[in-house]
């Protein structure tokens, strides 16, 4: 369902905020967040500095994979796959 939220205010150019202690806590969902487009994500103070650290990475990856024409929405075999993350991630249109 986030990743569906996430898509229709990507559409319609909508900020997307998303808050919570789960991108502090899990770095794989806040890959999840980044790649699928949301434009602001909330972290406890003490992650601040690395979460950004993360996202300028991921977003420095995304750059790269799509530069090689290597792009992948999906991250592997990691959480995301344990709790479906992914699983209802929308197609592209």
């Amino acid at each position: 369902a986030l990743a569906y939220v996430i898509k229709i205010c990507k559409k319609y150019g909508v900020t997307t905020s998303i808050c919570g202690q789960a991108p502090s806590v899990y770095p794989d969902y806040l890959e999840f967040l980044v790649r699928m487009g949301a434009t602001s994500i909330s972290v406890n103070p003490d992650a601040v500095i690395e979460a950004r650290r993360m996202v300028a990475m991921i977003e420095q990856r995304i750059l790269m994979e799509k530069a090689t024409g290597k792009y992948r929405k999906r991250v592997g075999k990691n959480f995301m796959d344990e709790v479906e993350f992914w699983k209802f991630v929308p197609e592209d249109e």
